[in-house]
């Protein structure tokens, strides 16, 4: 563990995280900012082991990757960074704003994989967004404070993040305000309806729309498949009956809107580790 603090507009503290902390599958290496960045204070092309993620809230800069080639973005951008991609960032013009984390493991690599992070599209705008400055400033107060349980609450605050970022990618933050229509009323309609048999055909038919349109629109701005944010609706209701209600298992699947309870009990547990008795029980 070591602490710097050359000046005032630049501090950073690196922690090396327990076994323990591995054995999560990911973890904070280093947390810091640098406010402001000068414009003479360029980083030449190199390649990292970690991930990082710099919240950029001032300013104006440039990045470069393989993936990307030379792009340019302003105030208000996440700018993701990832191991064994050669790249190379800076200021334009003027100085800017940056707070940073650096994190690892594999867990991590599974989320890039799944796309809440993308090395083609390393720079996303959030705008002015609080609860993501928000969480630049409780891992700076983290670190900060260091001791046994600073990295692992650190931690915790990146799954938020890599939520908030994957929001911005597909579309979804745009929800309420503004985004695709198509796919805002359809996520209006399946939250509402999917568990009273609502299918992805009838869905589309509704919106007068083509279902392969619907089903590419869907994907492209969500990530998920029509039939599988169906399907996540619907356990998310059989969850709720069974962890608040002690109606029986045939009775919740009905509910729910599975016309079989085998394959409902076996949907369940495929997708939450447990059977729907279990779950209750765990409720309990």
């Amino acid at each position: 563990m070591a602490a710097m603090a050359t000046e005032s507009r630049h501090w950073s503290r690196f922690e090396t995280p327990s076994s323990m902390q591995r054995a999560l599958g990911l973890w904070v290496d280093a947390v810091g900012y640098q406010r402001p960045k000068p414009p003479e204070d360029q980083l030449d092309e190199r390649t990292w082991s970690y991930y990082c993620v710099l919240y950029i809230s001032r300013g104006r800069g440039w990045f470069s990757s393989t993936p990307t080639g030379r792009i340019e973005f302003g105030a208000g951008t996440l700018l993701w960074l990832f191991p064994g991609i050669s790249h190379g960032y800076g200021p334009l013009e003027g100085p800017w704003n940056e707070q940073w984390t650096c994190f690892s493991g594999p867990l991590a690599d599974q989320y890039c994989q799944l796309g809440y992070f993308d090395p083609g599209r390393p720079a996303v705008s959030v705008g002015d967004d609080d609860e993501i400055a928000g969480i630049f400033r409780k891992l700076e107060d983290l670190f900060r404070r260091g001791g046994p349980l600073a990295v692992s609450l650190a931690t915790s605050l990146m799954h938020r993040l890599f939520a908030l970022n994957h929001a911005r990618l597909s579309g979804l933050a745009d929800f309420e305000a503004g985004g695709d229509p198509l796919v805002n009323e359809a996520i209006r309609i399946v939250e509402a309806e999917a568990h009273k048999g609502l299918r992805p055909e009838e869905l589309a038919a509704r919106l007068h729309a083509s279902y392969p349109t619907l089903r590419r629109r869907f994907k492209e701005r969500t990530g998920f498949a029509v039939k599988e944010y169906m399907l996540n609706v619907q356990l998310r209701v059989a969850r709720q009956l069974l962890a608040f209600t002690r109606k029986k298992v045939a009775q919740v699947s009905e509910e729910a809107g599975f016309r079989d309870a085998f394959y409902f009990s076996r949907l369940f547990k495929e997708r939450t580790g447990t059977s729907p008795r279990e779950f209750r029980e765990l409720q309990a």
